[in-house]
């Protein structure tokens, strides 16, 4: 039971930091947009689409963003470890 404790308190920051899937809590996405879309933070629409891409849409404009990984490390395969960053890929005008 203590385990079970343990696994579940170190589970929720992470299950709260990633937000729902209608809107990703602080997620690199949610900083990006508004320079992205020139549209108050307030006004952007978020969309889980798949697994590492998201889509934002605001003030007449909408975007896609890609999760981009690449495993990076020295010549030992003990100190591989991954790094991921959002691209922003494609936008377009939507019209009236």
């Amino acid at each position: 039971m203590r385990q079970l404790v343990s696994i579940v308190a170190w589970l929720l920051p992470l299950i709260a930091a990633c937000g729902g899937p209608d809107k990703p809590a602080e997620h690199p996405v949610v900083k990006m947009a508004p320079f992205d879309l020139d549209c108050p933070k307030d006004q952007i629409k978020y969309t889980h689409i798949d697994d590492g891409v998201w889509g934002a849409a605001g003030c007449g404009k909408r975007t896609k963003y890609v999760q981009d990984c690449r495993e990076m490390g020295l010549q030992s395969p003990w100190t591989v470890h991954e790094e991921c960053r959002w691209i922003q890929n494609g936008g377009t005008s939507i019209s009236p």
